[in-house]
């Protein structure tokens, strides 16, 4: 995942978030073992190093769904969510787009185009996500040659690509589409779909 830039939900008492960025996510999600009631903005490597998250919200009193729809996914590759008790859970941001991985395809959305994907978070490291972004990316290559070569439609790829991540939420992870994209609320086989062989609130300023 190319993207380099974090999510951070900070859960209030009424359940809404408070949503900040940090253009720090770190190998294996690191940023969300740096997150902690003693250090809120997350610590850096040493004392004085700066924290993490900017301090200053981009939006307050939304939901992880509000956000979800309206993140621009070509430039955030992960979101953690903080409850209120400071339970610290990372994602991986997974974007819908392959314009990256296809010479035929030349535009894609990003703003709510895409789905996160929870990864357990154990012992300070997200178990898991090597496997995840490796997955994602072979899958995103093959889906982006095969458009090239023409044998699937930039749609089709698409929709493949988002059965594959509907997989992992049959499997036991916590996956949010963005409204809309989610492929079982269409009624549409997930099975069939996997891969076996303000809307732009988020934009950096």
């Amino acid at each position: 995942m190319n993207q380099r830039h974090a999510l951070v939900l900070y859960e209030a008492s009424d359940g809404s978030y408070a949503a900040h960025r940090s253009t720090y996510i770190g190998r294996n999600l690191q940023l969300a073992a740096r997150i902690s009631s003693e250090t809120p903005y997350g610590h850096g490597d040493g004392d004085y190093e700066p924290a993490l998250v900017e301090e200053t919200p981009l939006e307050e009193g939304v939901s992880l769904q509000r956000m979800v729809d309206r993140l621009d996914f070509s430039r955030f590759g992960a979101v953690v969510r903080v409850s209120d008790r400071f339970e610290v859970r990372p994602y991986r941001a997974i974007w819908f787009g392959l314009s990256e991985w296809s010479e035929t395809v030349y535009e894609s959305d990003a703003f709510g185009n895409g789905a996160i994907i929870g990864v357990s978070h154990v012992d300070g490291e997200a178990v898991g996500d090597g496997t995840v972004c490796t997955s994602i990316e072979a899958a995103k290559a093959m889906l982006g040659g095969l458009v090239d070569a023409g044998d699937l439609a930039p749609e089709t790829a698409r929709s493949r690509l988002r059965g594959l991540v509907a997989g992992y939420a049959a499997s036991g992870h916590d996956v949010v589409f963005a409204s809309g994209l989610d492929p079982r609320e269409n009624e549409v086989p997930v099975a069939g779909q996997v891969i076996s062989s303000g809307r732009r609130l988020l934009e950096l300023r």
